[in-house]
């Protein structure tokens, strides 16, 4: 008896986390990038913290891009990233794509399977120009789209 209720207490923690996932905004990397100017151009910190819980509260959306390359994962939940690159408002955006399934990352191409992929904000990485900006996208679903 107390098996079967630790068994249904564990089955309604993870249905609730996964339906978490799945009630989150969607948002396109353009609308990311937009987010991160405003966040660059606020002098006050809370300002920053309140766009960064913001970001952290959708799902973005990768709606077609060519798998660039997969690399070993600078995150520690994770295996490898999946790197695309995209065009965004005359930056060029690099997205660390994060997924726990391995058997799609396997199937992939770089330089020639197209992606879509949607999955958590992580977090932009720092960079000295802003030129190129890096983001993390974790817990992402990955659909290969075809061949370039």
């Amino acid at each position: 008896m107390r098996k079967t209720i630790l068994a249904a207490m564990a089955a309604a923690v993870l249905v609730s986390a996964g339906c978490a996932t799945l009630f989150k905004d969607k948002i396109s990397v353009l609308d990311a990038v937009a987010k991160k100017e405003e966040m660059d151009r606020a002098d006050n910190i809370a300002k920053k913290a309140l766009i960064i819980k913001e970001l952290g509260d959708k799902r973005v959306v990768v709606a077609d891009a060519v798998v660039k390359d997969i690399i070993p994962s600078g995150n520690i939940d994770y295996e490898f990233s999946v790197l695309v690159s995209i065009e965004a408002g005359g930056a060029q955006v690099e997205c660390y794509i994060h997924t726990q399934d391995v058997a799609s990352v396997a199937g992939l191409i770089k330089g020639k399977t197209r992606i879509k992929a949607v999955g958590d904000f992580g977090r932009f990485f720092t960079m000295l120009d802003n030129k190129n900006i890096k983001m993390e996208i974790i817990n992402a679903d990955i659909e290969v789209l075809g061949d370039k």
